[in-house]
């Protein structure tokens, strides 16, 4: 999954639900690629400001 296909993804979700993107489009998709990359190295998509680790727990 790259960046694109997980904010389309997200967007489809949380459009009906009253949520929306920042209008900094860069800066999200930043985050987005964070959030790939901590899936791809710890197995889950841990928010990139905090230290994550293998385990959620």
């Amino acid at each position: 999954m790259n960046a694109q296909q997980l904010y389309d993804m997200m967007k489809k979700v949380q459009e009906p639900k009253g949520y929306c993107f920042n209008t900094d489009t860069g800066r999200v998709f930043e985050l987005l690629d964070a959030l790939i990359l901590n899936k791809q190295r710890y197995g889950y998509m841990g928010c990139p400001c905090r230290l994550l680790a293998g385990d959620r727990d």
